[in-house]
């Protein structure tokens, strides 16, 4: 569900910062990178924490 969540943000930020830099609007574009770096990197920890645990269940299994 949070993945889910996040891959919608991450595709938000990203038509609003397209759509900011059509238009010019600095401060938009700014907000925008930002959620898209926020959102970025809870999928990538999403994914880390997914790769950390299957790595640990076959190290000790």
């Amino acid at each position: 569900m949070w993945l889910l969540i996040s891959i919608i943000g991450v595709f938000v930020a990203i038509f609003r910062s397209i759509s900011s830099m059509i238009k010019r609007d600095k401060k938009k574009l700014f907000g925008s990178l930002l959620m898209i770096l926020i959102f970025g990197i809870s999928i990538l920890l999403f994914y880390f924490h997914i790769f950390l645990g299957i790595n640990v269940m076959v190290f000790f299994t």
